[in-house]
């Protein structure tokens, strides 16, 4: 009988043991569940904001593009009128429609716009609405260089 009392020690010793080794891992494993849980949220978070940023600054480059494309028909409308000595009621109301158009693209690009308060942006404005009614192609010039220097479209085709 004294011979038998260590093997029940021995016994009870392995199923503590292995007990404890069972609610360790059960503890470990659902404390890296709830880490992993943890950084897969703020992956998703980060990819939604990542996500958020590239739809603004293609909704940006958009404007820019639409803005560039209207100021270019302007040019042409200009440029018809310009070679005509007679035009019709048509011809204005299809330049003014284009005039609104280009002018709410363009809205969307200085609402935002980098620096807005900088003497530069300004004196660019002051220059698009110089340009705009007798020198469009020049507007256009200027819009394509602020376009190029925009830092809210940067990597945008990335």
């Amino acid at each position: 009988m004294l011979s038998q009392a260590p093997g029940i020690y021995i016994v009870l010793a392995a199923l503590i043991s292995s007990t404890l080794l069972i609610i360790n891992n059960l503890v470990v494993t659902s404390i890296n569940n709830n880490f992993q849980l943890e950084r897969e949220k703020q992956q998703g978070i980060r990819q939604q904001e990542s996500e958020r940023q590239k739809w603004y600054r293609e909704k940006i480059y958009d404007s820019y593009r639409t803005s560039i494309q209207v100021l270019t028909k302007i040019v042409q409308g200009r440029h018809e009128m310009d070679t005509k000595s007679i035009f019709t009621e048509d011809e204005h109301i299809n330049l003014e429609k284009l005039y609104f158009e280009f002018n709410s693209e363009f809205e969307i690009i200085i609402a935002g716009y980098p620096g807005k308060d900088s003497e530069e942006f300004k004196e660019k404005m002051a220059n698009i609405q110089k340009y705009m009614q007798k020198k469009p192609l020049i507007a256009r010039v200027i819009i394509t260089e602020m376009m190029q220097h925009d830092s809210r479209i940067k990597g945008v085709n990335e």
